[in-house]
């Protein structure tokens, strides 16, 4: 019996609920407490790097998921989590990092839809329309109803003046509008 890994399951656990109802200075403070406990417990890295996203503390969330992708570079998760905060830091060095993680969850996983998705919106965020285009269509080749990828899809083939293919894309997303709501952008 480990007593220290008991005490960490009990913090992961109230963690994990105190996140779910809405408190989540208390969920925090019991993932840095695990994380104090075993600096190695990926899970309470990963629950901590995306409650500290959600605070919109940047900084500290890609320093925590570099923290424990440094444990574990093969969770295409982990990866796909860094490079959203890359996205929102929005500076040139974390568009670079963010393009860089999602192309690492890419290649970890191949069929992660929302890996290509995110490495699209970094190239366009970045300038690089042509390869945002083909990141957006990888994309909805896995997940052909999702109504954000092929909306962006959609921009980018208008921002480019790339009209082949833009009347399916069009009838594809007003389709798709028509028998699911719209999920929030984020």
């Amino acid at each position: 019996f480990d007593p220290r890994a008991s005490v960490a399951r009990n913090l992961y656990n109230l963690g994990l609920t105190l996140r779910d109802l809405g408190d989540v200075a208390e969920a925090e403070s019991c993932f840095r407490r695990i994380v104090c406990l075993d600096a190695s417990d990926v899970d309470a890295l990963h629950h901590l790097g995306s409650l500290l996203h959600g605070r919109m503390q940047l900084e500290e969330a890609a320093h925590v998921y570099r923290q424990a992708l440094a444990i574990n570079p093969q969770d295409p998760p982990l990866w796909l989590a860094l490079g959203e905060v890359g996205l929102a830091r929005f500076t040139d060095r974390s568009l670079q990092e963010s393009a860089e993680a999602f192309g690492k969850a890419v290649a970890l996983q191949p069929a992660l839809a929302h890996a290509h998705h995110g490495l699209g919106r970094a190239h366009r965020l970045d300038g690089r329309h042509d390869l945002a285009l083909r990141c957006f269509e990888a994309a909805l080749e896995l997940a052909p109803d999702d109504a954000s990828f092929r909306a962006d899809a959609l921009w980018e083939r208008q921002s480019m003046c790339e009209w082949a293919g833009f009347r399916e894309l069009s009838a594809g997303l007003l389709r798709v509008a028509l028998v699911q709501p719209v999920a929030p952008f984020n």
